[in-house]
């Protein structure tokens, strides 16, 4: 459980860096709501069933877009970032016998959400965790490398020419998994005027591709 924390820790000083606007806006409320990775971490372990079930609740279509509207969900992307990361340690090998059925739901969940949510942040924890998943199960980051290519080339993920942070991570996530991105993503990166989502691709100037 500790290497989840250990691999999170990035993404929860950007996250809080990043929510100090909207903390503002919503009043303390926000600022209090407590990060749930622990207990979603206990019940990934305990039952597995019980954390899916409240994973396809809180991803749920209307679920999102009800936190979109109302100030008192503001902070709602930071329990669907933390479910992301809880819903890698369903992989883990050691849980296989009492986890394996629940495989498909999880990876559907996090498919979707490094898709579809509005958040930059849940959409590359959704990124990062499949990594995550990848480090555990190796090759296994492959059934998603469509939809990781989706992804980067996805409106949501840059602006005028400028690719978002998820893009790096996207790139990191396929070069870790031996996986070298079709001709539309290479096109992409290369154009791409973010230097650190360009420099990925020197990562792929290697014997092994």
């Amino acid at each position: 459980m500790s290497s989840i924390f250990l691999d999170l820790s990035l993404i929860l000083v950007v996250a809080l860096f990043s929510s100090g606007a909207m903390a503002k806006s919503v009043g303390t409320q926000s600022e209090a709501q407590p990060w749930r990775l622990q207990e979603y971490l206990v019940s990934a372990e305990k039952s597995p069933a019980q954390l899916l079930a409240a994973a396809e609740k809180l991803f749920d279509r209307s679920a999102v877009e009800a936190s979109r509207k109302n100030p008192a969900l503001a902070h709602a992307w930071q329990d669907r970032l933390a479910m992301l990361s809880a819903l890698s340690q369903i992989f883990d090998p050691s849980m296989e016998g009492a986890s394996k059925p629940y495989f498909a739901r999880a990876s559907k969940i996090l498919e979707t959400a490094m898709l579809k949510d509005p958040a930059l942040l849940v959409r590359d924890g959704a990124v990062e965790s499949m990594r995550r998943i990848n480090r555990m199960r190796p090759g296994y980051i492959s059934r998603w490398q469509s939809s990781l290519e989706a992804a980067f080339l996805s409106e949501k993920n840059h602006a005028e020419g400028e690719g978002y942070f998820i893009r790096e991570t996207i790139l990191s996530a396929m070069r870790e998994a031996s996986i070298r991105p079709g001709s539309k993503v290479m096109n992409a990166a290369r154009g791409d005027s973010n230097g650190r989502v360009r420099a990925r691709l020197d990562e792929w100037n290697t014997s092994t591709f």
